[in-house]
């Protein structure tokens, strides 16, 4: 994704010499997807489940890369634009599923950071330093506390 963030609106600029601002609204097909679907992800999750969902985004930006393998110099726009909103959807069915997914599926501590549980009182930050730190840091932090 963010490979053709940078390398695309330099394409549509210098070789399609199209200016910037309309190179900004030419690759919105990659990111406005996102904006529209990522909210409904808990609903598809529920329905489809977490692996159809995300292997279908998958073969769908497999088939945008396949389609923007055909671009070269002389590509127009129309081209460009299947292979954007096909990556596009692609990464709406991924990244959205993919967060959700892995926070179900944590288990002890780390449940409670990633949802709406209320986390258990600690004895100040030292606690929740020594999680944090590396292992040298945390024998230090215990020594502290």
């Amino acid at each position: 994704y963010w490979t053709l963030m940078f390398f695309e609106p330099q394409y549509l600029q210098n070789i399609l010499d199209f200016s910037a601002v309309e190179a900004g609204l030419l690759i919105l097909p990659l990111t406005v997807p996102m904006i529209f679907i990522s909210p409904f992800s808990g609903r598809l999750l529920a329905t489809l489940g977490a692996r159809f969902t995300m292997t279908f985004g998958m073969a769908l930006g497999v088939a945008g890369l396949v389609v923007l393998t055909f671009v070269d110099e002389s590509s127009g726009y129309g081209l460009l634009f299947p292979g954007y909103l096909a990556i596009g959807l692609s990464m709406s069915l991924i990244y959205a599923p993919m967060s959700t997914a892995a926070s179900l599926n944590l288990g002890g501590p780390m449940r409670t950071l990633a949802s709406r549980e209320k986390p258990k009182p600690s004895r100040g930050i030292m606690p929740s330093a020594r999680s944090a730190l590396p292992l040298p840091f945390s024998s230090w932090s215990r020594a502290m506390a």
